[in-house]
C-alpha cells in the first residue's frame, strides 16, 4: 500500500506540477535521447541546422543528434516513450526505490525498521519532488537500494544452499534483553538480520518479523535462486545505476567495495566462516564477487559501445562534447570556465548540504539546526550499537568526497539533488534512531507527538511550496503552448524568435529528434537561415511565432 501510495502521488506531481513535460535543460536531453532509443536506433540523424534545432546538451557531431548523457536513464525513459506515457517512469521507480529501502531494512535490521524508513522516504520533500521530473535520480535510488539488498544476500550466500545465511543462530542475550524491554521499541529494532561486517563475515540469521524465531534466507529465498542469482542481480542493478549516473555510482559503490575486499583479504587468511562451512581458501566469498562484478561489467559494456557508436571512440567522455571543461578534478582558476579549486568544491558541498538537510525529510531546522539530523545520531550512539549503524552513513560521506571534486552545484530547488542517492540510506539509519529512541513510555509519547508535527511541517513548508514552484518550473508550461495556439496548425513549420532558452523549450520538446511530427518548431534566425530550413521540409505551411502571440501565416 506505501508503494501503491507513493506511485500515486508521484505521478500527480508528474502530471499536476510538472505537467508531463521537461523543464530543466538535463530532462530536455534525456527526453531527446529516450525518444531515440524508443524508435530503435542510437542516434537521430543531424538536423539541417544545429542553430535552428538548438536543445542544451544535444549534440550535432559527425552526422548525429544525441544527448550527451550516459545512455542509462534514456533508456528506461524509452519504455515509458513506448507506453504513451514517459511521465509516469519515475513515478513507477519511486514506488520500486520504497520497496527497496523496505527489503534492505527488513533484511540488514527487521521489517520495522525497514517499513518506518520507507514511510519516511515517502513523505521526504526532495524524494517526492524529484519523483515526478524526467531525471535520473529515482531510477538511480532504485537501482543503488536493490544492489545493496542484492550485495547483503550474496555476501551471505551458502555454496550448499544457494542465496541462504550460512547459519542461523539464535538471538544472542542482548538481543533477547531488549526485546523483553516492557514498552520498548527498541526489542524490534534489535532483531537484526545481520550486518555488513560482522566478526565471522556470514550475519547472525534472518529472524522473521513478528515471530521472533531465527531463520535463514534459505527459508524464504533459498529454494528458488540459483547461486548467482543474488550476485548477479546486485551486479546488474549497480551496472545499471553507472549508466544514468557514473559518477554518483562508483561514489555508492565504493563502501561496498571496501567491505568485499575486506571479506576476501579475511577469508583468503581464513578468519571467515561458519564452522563446517568455513569456505576454503576464500573460494566460497570469491565467486559470489566474482559474479557480481562480472554482471557489473556486462551491464556497464554497454556504454564504451554506445560511445563507439556515437563518438567513434569507446573512451570518449561525451559531457566535454558540450563543454570541454565538465569533467572531475581540480583545475586552476587560470583555465578560466571550469575553473574549480579545493575551496570552491567546499563552498559547492556546503551550499548543496544546506538546501538537502532539510529537504531529505522535510523535518524544520529552528536556529539553523536541522531536527531531521537527530534520528541519525539516536542511530548511531543509542543501544543496541552495530557497525551497519555507521555504514548507513558511508553513501553520503562518499558523494561528498565526490562532488568535493565537481565544479557545478546541484541547487536548492530539488533539495541538493546530487546527494539524493544517499537518502535511501539515512532513512533506514534514522528509522533506527527512532526505534532506539522509542525506549520508555515518555520517549514513545514524544515520537508519536512530535512526527505529525514534523510531517505537517515537511508538507506545508516543504512539499506545497515546491509544489506551486514547480509549476511553470523556469517559464516552461503547457499553458503557454495552449495559449499559442499552435495546438490548431497541421503540416506546419513554425519559426519562433526568442529572447531566451525557455521560449523555444516550451515548444522544442513537442519535435520528434527525426523531425518528423505534424508540426516542427524551430529558431527564428533570420530569412536566410530561415530558408534553408523551408527548403529542408517542402510542402509545408510556413508561420512565425513570437512568444505571447498567435503564429502568423509566412504570407502575412
Amino acid at each position: 500500500m506505501l508503494c501503491l501510495a507513493a506511485f500515486i502521488v508521484s505521478a500527480t506531481v508528474a502530471h499536476h506540477v510538472f505537467e508531463g513535460m521537461p523543464h530543466l535543460e538535463d530532462e530536455h536531453a534525456y527526453y531527446f535521447q529516450a525518444q531515440v532509443f524508443a524508435r530503435g536506433e542510437i542516434a537521430a540523424p543531424a538536423p539541417p541546422s544545429k542553430d535552428s534545432f538548438f536543445i542544451p546538451f544535444v549534440i550535432v557531431r559527425d552526422g548525429l543528434w544525441f544527448g550527451k548523457y550516459t545512455p542509462g536513464f534514456s533508456l528506461v525513459l524509452a519504455l515509458g516513450v513506448l507506453a504513451g506515457a514517459p511521465w509516469l517512469v519515475n513515478a513507477f521507480a519511486s514506488a520500486l526505490a520504497l520497496l527497496g529501502v523496505f527489503l534492505l531494512g527488513r533484511d540488514l535490521f527487521d521489517a520495522d525498521t525497514g517499513l518506518l524508513a520507507a514511510a519516511l522516504g515517502a513523505v521526504s520533500p526532495a524524494f517526492v519532488i524529484l519523483s515526478g521530473t524526467m531525471l535520473p535520480h529515482p531510477v538511480t535510488i532504485a537501482a543503488l537500494v536493490f544492489f545493496a539488498w542484492g550485495f547483503l544476500r550474496a555476501r551471505r550466500t551458502d555454496p550448499r544452499h544457494p542465496g541462504a545465511c550460512p547459519r542461523a543462530r539464535p538471538p544472542s542475550d542482548e538481543h533477547r534483553r531488549f526485546s523483553d524491554a516492557k514498552h520498548s521499541r527498541v526489542g524490534k529494532a534489535s532483531r537484526l538480520a545481520s550486518v555488513f561486517l560482522s566478526r565471522d563475515g556470514c550475519g547472525e540469521g534472518m529472524i522473521l518479523a513478528g515471530t521472533g524465531h531465527p531463520a535463514s534466507l534459505r527459508s524464504v529465498f533459498g529454494h528458488v535462486t540459483p547461486a548467482c542469482f543474488w550476485p548477479g542481480f546486485s551486479g546488474a542493478m549497480l551496472g545499471l545505476s553507472v549508466l544514468c549516473r557514473p559518477w554518483t555510482a562508483f561514489a555508492v559503490a565504493v563502501p561496498f567495495i571496501g567491505i568485499a575486499l575486506i571479506d576476501l583479504v579475511r577469508a583468503f587468511r581464513g578468519r571467515i566462516g561458519c564452522g563446517a562451512l568455513r569456505p576454503p581458501n576464500g573460494r566460497g566469498m570469491l565467486r559470489p564477487y566474482l559474479a557480481l562484478g562480472m554482471a557489473c561489467l556486462a551491464v556497464c559494456a554497454l556504454l564504451p559501445i554506445y560511445n563507439f557508436i556515437v563518438t567513434g571512440s569507446p573512451f570518449t567522455n561525451t559531457y566535454t562534447l558540450w563543454w570541454p571543461y565538465d569533467t572531475v578534478g581540480f583545475k586552476p582558476q587560470s583555465v578560466g570556465a571550469g575553473a574549480h579549486t579545493i575551496l570552491l568544491g567546499v563552498v559547492n558541498v556546503w551550499m548543496d548540504l544546506l538546501a538537502f538537510q532539510t529537504a531529505f525529510t522535510g523535518w524544520p531546522a529552528p536556529l539553523g539546526i536541522p531536527l531531521a539530523v537527530l534520528p541519525l545520531i539516536f542511530g548511531l550512539l543509542l543501544a543496541p550499537r552495530r557497525r551497519a549503524d555507521w555504514l548507513l552513513l558511508l553513501p553520503l560521506l562518499a558523494l561528498i568526497a565526490a562532488h568535493l571534486a565537481y565544479w557545478a552545484r546541484a541547487g536548492d530547488f530539488f533539495g541538493g539533488r546530487y546527494y539524493s542517492e544517499a537518502m535511501p540510506f539515512l532513512w533506514l539509519l534514522s528509522a533506527r534512531g527512532l526505534l532506539k529512541f522509542s525506549c520508555g513510555r515518555w520517549r514513545i509519547l514524544t515520537v508519536r507527538a512530535a512526527l505529525p508535527v514534523f510531517l505537517a511541517w515537511g508538507l506545508l513548508f516543504q512539499i506545497l511550496p515546491r509544489f506551486t514552484a514547480g509549476r511553470g518550473l523556469y517559464g516552461v508550461s503547457r499553458e503557454t503552448i495552449a495559449d499559442s495556439g499552435a495546438a490548431g496548425l497541421h503540416n506546419a513549420l513554425v519559426f519562433i524568435s526568442i529572447h531566451a532558452w525557455k521560449d523555444l523549450a516550451n515548444f522544442s520538446w513537442l519535435n520528434s529528434p527525426f523531425l518528423d511530427t505534424d508540426v516542427i518548431f524551430a529558431r527564428d534566425l533570420g530569412a536566410d537561415q530561415n530558408g534553408q530550413i523551408i527548403e529542408a521540409f517542402p510542402g509545408r505551411n510556413v508561420f512565425y511565432y513570437t512568444p505571447g502571440g498567435s503564429p502568423a501565416p509566412a504570407d502575412d
